[in-house]
């Protein structure tokens, strides 16, 4: 026998008990034929924990977890099925509101564990992805985040020589561009993690902060660039 270990980020994507209760399904109806593990033998060796500012519960099913809607301070749910013998199988679900944080880890012995372990990670990933979310575009790379930041400073730079020189116009579009970087590399990744919870705060925060960003981008193309432009061709 041989052993073989996956480690995968999850992608970025809106948990819920519905969620959880679809991973769970899978774990207990189609993975014990997959590692030819029975039922029973699974259940008694998963765990679930939620973690909020509380403390963390942990129970052996979402069905055990009272409420209908996580904490609105739940900022970790993870998953995991660890079994020793007779062959060894451990996989963990972490979703965390950290992109570096929210991965899937799957471990097993077998004669041929490979085809084994990325079938189950490719069954868990279609399920994940049902709840895709795009709050990776708040969440990027490393590389891009430190773009963002160079991107910001040039543009506070180009704003202040732009008024210091009287070109107003060129500086409220100036302006416009820096608070939309700030948007979406900084205040969006608060507003929207990575990994997002059915929290009401939640949903609470994306509703205001949708009606804001349309209402601004509004402001912007019918009271900005639009007058502008009239003015330019019109002269009114």
């Amino acid at each position: 026998m041989s052993v073989y270990s996956l480690i995968k980020q999850i992608e970025s994507c809106h948990v819920t008990k519905e969620l959880i209760e679809q991973i769970e399904d899978y774990l207990f109806k189609q993975l014990p034929t997959v590692v030819k593990f029975s039922t029973n033998n699974i259940r008694k060796n998963y765990a679930l924990s939620i973690r909020d500012n509380m403390g963390k519960d942990v129970v052996s099913s979402i069905s055990k977890y009272g409420v209908s809607i996580f904490s609105d301070t739940t900022d970790l749910i993870f998953l995991e099925v660890r079994i020793k013998r007779p062959r060894k199988l451990t996989l963990s679900i972490n979703f965390a509101k950290n992109k570096e944080y929210s991965e899937i880890r799957i471990t097993h012995k077998h004669e041929e564990p490979r085809t084994i372990v990325l079938g189950i990670y490719e069954a868990i990933k279609r399920i994940i992805k049902q709840q895709a979310n795009k709050n990776r575009i708040f969440n990027p790379s490393e590389p891009i985040s430190v773009f963002y930041g160079v991107l910001i400073g040039l543009i506070v730079g180009v704003i202040i020589f732009l008024f210091t020189i009287k070109l107003f116009n060129f500086g409220i579009f100036g302006i416009i561009i820096f608070l939309f970087l700030v948007y979406f590399s900084i205040l969006g990744k608060f507003l929207y993690p990575y990994i997002s919870f059915e929290l009401n705060r939640y949903l609470r925060i994306k509703n205001w902060s949708s009606w804001f960003f349309w209402g601004f981008l509004s402001f912007i193309i019918f009271g900005t660039i639009l007058a502008l432009l009239r003015k330019k061709i019109f002269g009114i």
